[in-house]
């Protein structure tokens, strides 16, 4: 099986974030909107998940395991 990565937060807002919708929640949470007709830009996009998530801590969970939410 594979591994699901998630970013657990433990602060305020006590969220568990997947890592395949990292980018568009530290989007929404900076006010952050697409432009419809540009691609993000690769580098960009990295540095925003690393910088948004440096206090969450990631959690590995194999897939089809039952999630324990906080």
């Amino acid at each position: 099986m594979d591994d699901v990565m998630y970013y657990e937060s433990f602060d305020r807002e006590r969220n568990r974030v997947p890592k395949t919708e990292a980018l568009e929640y530290a989007m929404e949470r900076c006010g952050i909107t697409r432009v419809r007709d540009k691609p993000l830009d690769q580098e960009f996009s990295a540095m925003l998940v690393e910088w948004y998530f440096s206090d969450w801590c990631p959690v590995y969970q194999e897939e089809g395991e039952k999630t324990e939410w906080l």
